[in-house]
């Protein structure tokens, strides 16, 4: 096995290695930095060099080997613009394991699979889910994805016949007795309790938009989030995050999961390793580096016999953000160990931020080693992990399809109480309408009333001025009685004084006489006209009264259709204002349902979201 520097022809180094033993297998791979704990050197080797590890297992350890390489149909995400979908791709992978034959039983006891994938396929997990999906190899796979320049420009891996990318190198290692093989992985890392649901995310480009809000189970941005948690401006985000990364748990077990980037103008995290729908991202935080790593490994090498052999698979973000502890790592000082700076680990499934190890020993009594003892039971969640990891998904878009449901309830609910409201809604405004319609009528006879009253008025205005004129006849008659009753009693003194003077002249009063009586008949005359007078007053007097009466039984009829047309009118009121209040009551719910209905669409937009998601992880 060899690990080879990027600054390193690695074409030049798998010929030559290739010629010098014809009848070895090989594994390469170009490496983000090289480890080696022999030599007196320090464990982490300077990078920028021209470095080539090797680690050469002999017959005496060896029983059997075969090397394997296996398409990972990953061209399309190498160049950032993914074709297929998920299910397709881990279908095309399983198809090519099922084309493959082995020249030995597989015995996890005894066999390990070295695995080295192309460290820009993305494709580590797709590689293991179709690997389970199989079942034809119960075995530890243990290995790292190919390293290279840190600007991830290229990356190659190599065997007897040539160097390549966008495969898998799988290595079936059979360690031949009294050997044993044990498997170490340590991180330092511990758990904060603080968590994130994986909500829209792109596996196959590693990419994380959002995740579930706890208390209301809707998707939020991941970086606002994140922001929220640490209390912190996005300019200020990588900064917080320097002594934290991220974490998902199989079988009680910690699996980090780190992130590479943030895009903040796409509103996404870019991971070292792909994510899921539903994953439970813990929050776990740094502990110190080369401690940890020496108490992790004392522990494990403890009453296990003589370690011959060992190999680092040690992620490059354990380099990069521990260089001023990399010295300090001496565990292994002294110790046949080597091993490479990977862009990825990989124990099971894809794993960032952690060293993984293949020891061989020479067994003291007794030798136990949990992880290989315990296999089939890791074995069984490896695959639980993934099967799960799509049952999470359901479960998260059942619980909000839930959510969704209970709001269309709230709907029919809401849709019953219209249906009960709107009758009698339709009701009250019919009575409405027939009360605006009395009102209507009795507004009208009103006016009619009102005419036909001010022309009695008319009526009787010209009947008082016939009164008027008949008073003043009166008035003048009287006069004309009062000038002749004057002449009269002047005639009547004359006649006397006369009749007294003449004694036997009797014709002078005679003469009087005749005037006399003629005065009396023009007297009885006017009263005759006086008599025509009076009598037409009071024609006069009694037609007023008569219209006088008339005209208070309209005021009566007045008042009476004031009080009904008030009474109808209050009626009126009362009646709009429960329309009013059951419009306005209808108005508020509906303006509530609206708002409601805007926010289930946008829960609606996120499920659809998550499927199209996932239809592009499992079409």
């Amino acid at each position: 096995m060899g690990f080879v520097s990027a600054a390193v022809d690695m074409g030049r180094v798998q010929r030559t290695l290739s010629s010098l033993a014809p009848q070895a297998e090989l594994a390469l791979s170009l490496t983000a930095g090289e480890l080696c704990s022999l030599g007196g050197e320090p464990l982490y080797l300077p990078t920028g060099g021209d470095t080539i590890v090797l680690q050469g297992w002999s017959r005496v350890l060896v029983e059997a080997v075969h090397v394997v390489r296996v398409p990972l149909y990953c061209e399309d995400l190498r160049a950032g613009q993914p074709l297929i979908d998920m299910e397709e791709r881990v279908r095309r992978i399983r198809q090519s394991l099922d084309r493959m034959t082995l020249p030995f039983v597989l015995d996890h006891r005894d066999t390990v699979a070295i695995t080295l994938v192309d460290g820009l396929s993305n494709s580590e997990n797709f590689l293991m889910r179709a690997i389970y999906e199989s079942a034809r190899f119960p075995l530890v796979f243990i290995g790292g994805s190919s390293g290279g320049p840190l600007d991830f420009s290229h990356t190659l891996l190599g065997d007897r016949s040539g160097t390549f990318d966008s495969h898998a190198l799988i290595a079936f290692v059979k360690i031949r007795k009294p050997y044993r093989y044990s498997i170490f992985k340590t991180q330092n890392f511990k758990a904060t309790g603080t968590s994130f649901i994986a909500g829209e995310c792109r596996p196959e480009l590693r990419t994380l938009h959002s995740v579930i809000d706890g208390q209301s189970d809707r998707l939020v941005d991941f970086i606002g989030a994140l922001c929220r948690h640490f209390d912190c401006d996005e300019s200020h985000l990588e900064e917080q995050l320097k002594r934290y990364t991220f974490a998902i748990r199989i079988n009680g077990e910690h699996f980090v999961r780190s992130i590479l980037k943030f895009d903040f103008s796409k509103r996404q995290a870019h991971f070292a390793c792909d994510i899921s729908c539903g994953d439970v991202l813990e929050l776990v935080e740094s502990q110190h580096f080369s401690t940890r790593t020496a108490e992790d490994f004392s522990r494990h090498h403890q009453g296990k016999g003589r370690l011959v052999a060992g190999l680092l698979n040690d992620c490059i973000l354990r380099r990069l953000n521990n260089a001023d502890e990399l010295g300090r790592v001496d565990a292994f000082k002294g110790l046949p160990v080597g091993g490479f700076s990977t862009f990825g680990e990989l124990l099971g499934v894809n794993v960032n931020q952690t060293l993984s190890m293949l020891l061989i020993y020479r067994p003291a009594s007794g030798f136990r080693d949990d992880y290989v003892d315990l296999f089939p039971i890791r074995y069984a969640s490896f695959v639980t992990y993934f099967r799960e990891a799509e049952i999470k998904r359901l479960q998260m878009m059942n619980t909000m399809k839930s959510q969704l449901i209970d709001s269309l309830d709230d709907y029919r609910r809401f849709t019953e109480t219209v249906m009960t409201d709107f009758p009698r809604l339709q009701s009250s405004m019919g009575t409405f309408t027939t009360m605006i319609e009395d009102v209507t009528g009795l507004v009208t006879q009103f006016s009619s009333d009102m005419g036909e009253s001010s022309r009695t008025t008319s009526d009787l205005g010209a009947r008082i001025g016939e009164l008027n004129n008949s008073a003043l006849q009166a008035r003048t008659l009287l006069s004309t009685i009062g000038a002749i009753a004057q002449q009269t009693n002047l005639l009547a003194l004359n006649a006397a004084v006369e009749a007294a003077r003449a004694g036997d002249q009797g014709r002078g009063f005679a003469v009087v006489a005749a005037e006399v009586r003629s005065l009396a008949g023009r007297t009885q005359e006017s009263l005759d006209q006086i008599s025509k007078v009076i009598a037409s007053v009071q024609d006069s007097v009694e037609s007023v009264n008569a219209r006088l009466e008339a005209m208070t039984q309209m005021v009566s009829a007045f008042s009476s259709q004031g009080l009904q047309l008030q009474t109808t009118i209050d009626a009126s009121r009362s009646q709009a204002a429960h329309s009013s209040s059951d419009l306005a009551r209808m108005l508020t719910s509906t303006a509530k349902m609206h708002e409601r209905m805007q926010e289930d669409a946008r829960h609606l937009e996120e499920i659809i979201r998550l499927s199209q998601y996932a239809e592009g992880q499992h079409a």
